[in-house]
Order: structure tokens, then sequence, then C-alpha cells
């Protein structure tokens, strides 16, 4: 039976099936109401349920004689009274005689100070748990098909009587299961049927049920030089209907009925991989690239003579050497004579070594610089003075090029033929 609608009482005894059983309490019989649903909204005076207002029965008779609720549920928008004794399921009961037979009874409500009965006259049975016996649940219950699969029978046989509608249960079939998700170790599990995604899914058999499984981020092991990791070991489908699978690669099955699906985490302790060293960069020993070097040098020099000259030298040098030499000490010398050559030595030898020099290919614009590119070893004091002769020379030169008419120079030989010397 079921009932849509409003049901408006101006007086007692006032539910969304039965209002009320018998009010004589001598009477033998009690009112059985069972696989009942009732969406109306309710409203009385005293008394008032969402499937009875009230049971006045409270003589003991057979279990077929006495009042009973099972496998009904209200999910009215309201329930109100202006009196005493309202519940989501029962207003009043006058006497509890058998646990067994107010059963299974689910109810809606905004309210949750809102209790499943109203009121109880006297309790027979110690193991009745009004709580259990008429059950508090959200509307998502109720639309997710939990309510529908408890109703036709939850773990145990069904009694393809109920399934799920658009927004509570309906009588029809198919009947609905659970696929339900459990853990081993530290992790989450939910299971999505295409609708919803939770860690239960109501649905019928033949659903294809979708497994996700994550590990929990775990503390730091308290071991110096390990960790701690938390990684997935296996996902299994224990099937209602016998047998296992191992679905930890797919993460998808077909429900058979009320199913089981375990995901097992497995924590270890690891020893920390130590960080790859950088690798060393490449020498660099491209020849053409230029390597600047520093060094710096004094020298004293005195000289005398006469003549003119013009001591402008050029030169070429290639070198891809590397090394350490002392820094050319410059001085004065004589003046050039009529053949560009002068007289003169530093007195003192560069005090900085030079860097390193690695220049390739360059054009020398003077004795010093042509005496430079040929030799890239370590200079010995000797060379770099006679090399500063030749410097000096074409100084000289230079300043006296108006007095005559000369002939340049090969600098460059000038500095090679001084060297072999």
């Amino acid at each position: 039976m079921l009932f849509r609608g409003t049901v408006t009482g101006t007086g007692d005894y006032v539910g969304g099936i039965v209002g009320a059983g018998y009010t004589v309490s001598s009477t033998p019989i009690g009112v059985a109401v069972e696989n009942c649903y009732s969406t109306a909204v309710i409203s009385g005076g005293n008394y008032v349920g969402g499937i009875i207002g009230c049971e006045k029965k409270d003589s003991l008779a057979s279990d077929r004689l006495l009042p009973t609720i099972k496998n009904c549920y209200w999910n009215g928008a309201s329930i109100s009274s202006n009196g005493s004794y309202i519940g989501g399921i029962a207003g009043y009961y006058k006497a509890v005689f058998n646990c067994y037979i107010l059963k299974n009874n689910y109810y809606k409500s905004s309210d949750e100070s809102l209790k499943g009965i109203g009121g109880i006259g006297k309790n027979y049975d110690s193991s009745f748990n009004a709580e259990e016996a008429f059950k508090l649940k959200p509307a998502e219950a109720f639309e997710n098909g939990e309510v529908a699969y408890l109703l036709d029978g939850g773990q145990g046989s069904h009694s393809n009587i109920w399934t799920t509608g658009d927004k509570y249960p309906v009588f029809g079939k198919p009947s609905i299961y659970i696929s339900e998700g459990k853990v081993k170790g530290s992790g989450t599990i939910t299971l999505s049927d295409g609708k919803r995604e939770d860690k239960a899914v109501y649905n019928p058999v033949g659903t294809t049920i979708t497994v996700n499984a994550v590990p929990a981020k775990v503390e730091g092991s308290k071991e110096p030089g390990k960790t701690t990791e938390n990684t997935l070991e296996s996902i299994i489908v224990t099937y209602a209907k016998g047998g296992t699978e191992d679905i930890t690669v797919s993460k998808t099955f077909k429900s058979t009925g009320n199913d089981v699906v375990t995901a097992t985490f497995k924590t270890d302790e690891k020893p920390i991989e130590p960080e790859p060293k950088p690798e060393p960069k490449p020498s660099d020993n491209n020849p053409g690239k230029h390597h600047s070097g520093g060094g710096s040098g004094n020298g004293n020099g005195n000289g005398t003579g006469n003549g003119n000259g013009d001591g402008n030298g050029t030169g070429t040098g290639t070198g891809d050497g590397t090394g350490t030499g002392n820094g050319i000490g410059k001085g004065s010398g004589t003046q050039g004579t009529v053949d560009g050559l002068g007289d003169g030595k530093g007195t003192a030898a560069g005090t900085t070594s030079g860097g390193r020099s690695n220049e390739g290919r360059k054009e020398a614009t003077n004795a010093e610089d042509v005496y430079a590119s040929i030799s890239h070893e370590e200079v010995p004091q000797s060379q770099v003075l006679v090399g500063n002769e030749a410097k000096k020379t074409s100084e000289d030169s230079l300043e006296n090029k108006n007095s005559g008419d000369w002939k340049k120079a090969d600098m460059k030989e000038e500095a090679m033929a001084i060297q072999r010397k």
C-alpha cells in the first residue's frame, strides 16, 4: 500500500497509512502494516505518525494477532502535531510485545529531534530498540537505492518487492543489492556505478562498478637513513555467488549481488637512495676560444743614440698552449738607428705571473704581440728583456719617422731573429 498527497487531521490519531488500530484495549487483535510507504504531508492533534498514528492493544496474544509494522517508510515533506506523541513512523504504541514484528522501517526528516515513535506505554521485550526498528535516514539514502536495498532484504534473502525510483523506493523489480568497499592497511576506497561514487553503491545485478583505491600519506621513518612508503598491494572482489577476482589492474567488475571489494595497502621502510652526483662538466679544450690572462711588470732602462727610422711592425701568430709567464717589463731604450734599431735594456723584471692565454689566432700590432703570439710556454726573463728591445726600437722609430724616408721593418722577423740569439 502507498499514499501520496496530504493528510490533515482536526483531531487525534492521524497517520500516513493508518490513523489508529483498535482503540479499545481489550480488542484481541492488532493492526499489521507491512511493505507500505507514504510520501504525504501530515498534520494533526495527538498521536500523529508517518505510517500509523496510534496502536492501543496491550494484551498478549499470538504473534499473528500482535500489532506489526515491517518494511515500511515515510518520506513526506513534513509532519506536525499540535498535541503529544508524534513520530516518523508511529505516534504511540501502548505496548511493544516482540521486536521481530516492529522492524526495518525508515523515515526522512530534516529535524533530527523527530523520533521514529513518539511514545511507548509498555515494553515486554527488553531486546527491542526503537531507533533500530524505526530508523532515520537522509534524503540521499532514499534516492541512491540504499533504502530500497534494505526494505527488500538487505544482506538477507531478497523478497523482490522493492526497487529504486527517481527519488525514493517503489514497488517493482529488479531488486537492489550493495557493492561495498573495504580497506586493509592505510588508504581509501570508493566505488562508482557511473551515477554516484561512494564507499558503497546500490544497483541491480550486472551493473559495471569501477574501483578507486588511494594509499594514504604516511609519516616519515623514525629510523635515520630510511623512508616510509605506502603502496596499493591488491584489489580483490569477493562475489555474492562465490569466488574471488583480482582486479588490481583492471579496477572494474560486474556486480553479482551483495559483493565486497577489499583494497589492501602495504607500508614499507626503505633506505633513502643517495642523490646522484652531478656529472663533471667537459673540459674546454677549444683552441679557438679566447681565455684572458693577467700580469704586470715594471722595468727601467737608459740609452743614447742618433738616427731616424720607421719601426711600425705588424705580424701574426697562432697559439693553443697553456701556461704561466712573467709579466713583460717596460723601459726606455736608445733612439733608433737608420735601420730602426736601438739599444736599451729594462733593468727590472715583471713582478706578477701572467694567466692562461689561449687566443687561437690574432693580429699583432707591435713586436711584443708578435713575440707573445709565437711562444705560449713560460717565458725566460732574458727573452722578455730582448723582446722589449724590439718593442722599444719600434716605438723610437715611430717618433722619428718624419725625419727621413726609411723603409718599414718587418717586426715579426726582427723579434724572431732576436729571440734566436
